[in-house]
């Protein structure tokens, strides 16, 4: 969905070792996964979403040391994700290319627009 792809490039806040942890938006979040092995046969990875320090006070764990809150994905989701946004598929920004009423497009016409290169012939 729209939501679980702009989630890519947010950034996130969290708890860790009593520290404020900051991962700026712009697709770094991807790059801060973490294996998540606590269910046999399920090969999962994990990384921080968005604010998890306002829950500390919800959730009366103020003396928490480490509070996060993340999003499980199956292994691989990030690194195809982080390849993405660094393509430029990953975007606020609505696409000129692509906006209801212009003129179709092939994917290497996109991808050539997105990362700043000639479609050759």
């Amino acid at each position: 969905s729209y939501g679980v792809l702009l989630n890519t490039i947010s950034g996130a806040t969290f708890l860790q070792d009593g520290k404020v942890v900051s991962i700026s938006p712009g697709g770094a979040l991807m790059d801060s996964v973490t294996p998540m092995d606590f269910l046999p046969g399920f090969n999962l990875e994990g990384f921080p979403n968005r604010d998890s320090t306002k829950y500390a006070e919800s959730y009366g764990i103020q003396s928490a040391h480490t509070l996060i809150r993340g999003t499980l994905r199956f292994k691989g989701f990030c690194n195809a994700m982080s390849g993405f946004v660094k393509l430029g598929l990953i975007d606020t920004e609505p696409c000129p290319m692509l906006a209801g009423g212009s003129v179709p497009v092939t994917w290497k016409a996109l991808l050539c627009k997105c990362i700043g290169v000639p479609p050759s012939t």
